[in-house]
């Protein structure tokens, strides 16, 4: 399918990953509306198309404004989510409300207006604790977090949104995703800021958790190819690289590209705050692991990512050299 002169609505497209989205689905000539409530979002994310889209301030929890804005739309790309692990496990019931409740309103406002078809986020964090060395679409999703039961949730009423209303509906989990604009709160934001400021590099524990770090544009990529593909209706895919990088390798890589930092270990209690840097917190139940694998993506349509993480380290570091001054404040 091609996307040019679509009607997409695009929710959360002030964000991080959602902007990106935008820009490229204006690139290829679709009509988008921009729906956000600006809670983590920012107009200067939309800067490069902030004349080229429809924007509308409101909030996916708000079902009748939702369905009115996404009256005369085609598709729907739903990236609105609340993100932050620790908001998640101090209130797990608004979690609930926005992750799990805001998608059923954007699926029932999807049916309710003829959209063809929802392209969802959903998240790596509904495996939970696993020791696999990659996780596929068909392992055991036991989540240790209330994010990745919201999110599960989600993904199961969106099946049924298919099932039952005939909705054709993808989910795409993310694995850690990372690039400019990215929001200031992860390890890989705060190594890279320390970089900016010429700090040492703190690492919790041993440093040996792996993560999945995926760049922006290739996830863009992977949503494109999902709006447009009638075979990943119904479909769940990981957006990863398959890759388990410790936090080790990426202080590493970092420290490296800075041309050489100290790296410090700090040995902080789950669920407790650093020391050395106070701000920041070390998650409760941390995950040890977390590494997607990718086949049925490229299997199904063809999609591999393009960038590694030194490559896209330096784009975003690039970035950060210009806009080091939006990243004030930690999100956690």
């Amino acid at each position: 399918m091609d996307l040019a002169n679509k009607k997409i609505f695009l929710t959360g497209g002030a964000g991080f990953i959602g902007s990106h989205i935008a820009e490229s689905l204006v690139a290829q000539g679709a009509q988008v509306t921009v729906y956000d409530n600006f809670s983590s979002g920012l107009m200067e994310n939309l800067q490069a198309v902030e004349t080229k889209v429809r924007l509308i301030r409101g909030d996916i929890c708000d079902y009748k404004k939702l369905e009115e804005s996404m009256r005369g739309h085609e598709l729907v790309s739903h990236q609105a989510a609340q993100l932050e692990i620790l908001k998640c496990v101090d209130d797990p019931v608004w979690d609930l409300q926005v992750n799990t409740g805001g998608t059923i309103n954007v699926l029932r406002a999807a049916k309710n207006t003829g959209i063809r078809k929802a392209v969802i986020a959903s998240s790596a964090c509904v495996y939970g604790q696993t020791t696999a060395a990659q996780e596929t679409e068909d392992h055991a999703t036991a989540p240790n977090w209330a994010y990745g039961v919201s999110k599960l949730a989600a993904e199961h009423y969106s099946r049924i949104f298919q099932t039952d209303y005939g909705l054709p509906c993808v989910n795409l989990r993310y694995a850690i995703i990372y690039g400019p604009r990215e929001w200031y709160g992860r390890v890989l934001t705060i190594f890279l800021k320390r970089m900016i400021e010429k700090k040492p590099l703190v690492i919790f524990g041993d440093g040996e958790q792996r993560r999945d770090f995926t760049f922006v544009s290739d996830v863009v990529r992977m949503q494109d190819l999902c709006l447009q593909s009638d075979q990943a209706n119904g479909r769940i895919y990981n957006v990863s690289t398959g890759v388990g990088t410790t936090i080790n390798a990426l202080a590493q890589l970092i420290s490296k590209a800075a041309g050489g930092l100290e790296l410090i270990h700090e040995n902080v209690a789950e669920g407790q705050y650093s020391k050395i840097m106070p701000e920041r917190v070390r998650l409760p139940a941390e995950l040890k692991m977390m590494t997607l694998n990718p086949a049925r993506a490229k299997a199904e349509l063809g999609w591999v990512p393009t960038v590694d993480l030194p490559a896209g380290l330096q784009k975003q570091i690039e970035w950060l050299k210009d806009n080091s001054g939006r990243w004030h404040t930690v999100h956690i």
